[in-house]
């Protein structure tokens, strides 16, 4: 069986597994031989409702636009595409489904337990540099760690805000308790399109300055990465 034939059988597992960090890869021969000679779709594409759009276009053959959708890929559709890549697609935990009984603002939050990652040292360092962890880079600096690998101990905090009809209230502005927190100073609901979203950033309940956040706007059929910083 070739390589890729047996990749594509194995990379479902990722999906049953639910483990957001076990990633199943080709070997690095292969990898290297499609880097060399594959040919790569010169376009960010963006899965909105489970249809495919071109976010960005990498080429100078603008026949195909920002914002187009793509109904077929080498004559495999958009629907077939997109059923491969959500069967092998690296996610966590089951889904949770849940039937909210009264109209207004709802607040879900989600603590997860701890969790340990261990990377190469040039991907940990990428990695600090790209979330904008320079304190923890600076000390692996003094340290001449750079060229080390690097295991990480690790929790994750979320929060999720769901509007059911159309009563606006606070409760988007409740403070979870967690220790890592951003909490809101309006309810984004009731913002109106210009609208700037004030939100303040908590570290065991007080204010953290000079912390780097990423926001990802979603506009249309874009979606926009801005890093801000507290």
């Amino acid at each position: 069986m070739p390589v890729l034939a047996f990749y594509k059988h194995i990379a479902i597992l990722a999906s049953i597994i639910k483990d957001g960090h076990t990633i199943i890869l080709p070997g690095e021969a292969t990898l290297a031989y499609h880097n060399s000679n594959s040919r790569f779709l010169p376009y960010k594409i963006a899965i909105i409702n489970r249809k495919l759009y071109v976010e960005k276009v990498f080429t100078a053959d603008l026949s195909i636009k920002e914002d187009d959708e793509i109904l077929a890929i080498n004559n495999s559709s958009s629907e077939d595409i997109l059923e491969q890549l959500l069967s092998r697609q690296v996610r966590e935990g089951n889904n949770l489904t849940y039937r909210f009984d009264r109209a207004g603002t709802h607040l879900v939050a989600m603590e997860s337990d701890f969790a340990f990652i261990e990377l190469e040292a040039d991907k940990f360092n990428e990695y600090l540099k790209e979330d904008g962890i320079e304190n923890i880079l600076e000390e692996r600096t003094k340290a001449g760690l750079l060229g080390k690998p690097a295991r990480e101990y690790y929790k994750r905090y979320a929060k999720l805000i769901v509007q059911c009809g159309d009563r606006v209230d606070n409760t988007a502005l409740r403070i979870a308790g967690f220790r890592y927190e951003i909490v809101p100073l309006a309810n984004p609901y009731s913002l109106k399109t210009g609208d700037y979203l004030d939100c303040k950033l908590l570290w065991e309940g007080q204010p953290v300055p000079h912390t780097m956040i990423k926001v990802w706007s979603h506009v249309g059929n874009r979606v926009f990465l801005q890093n801000i910083y507290s």
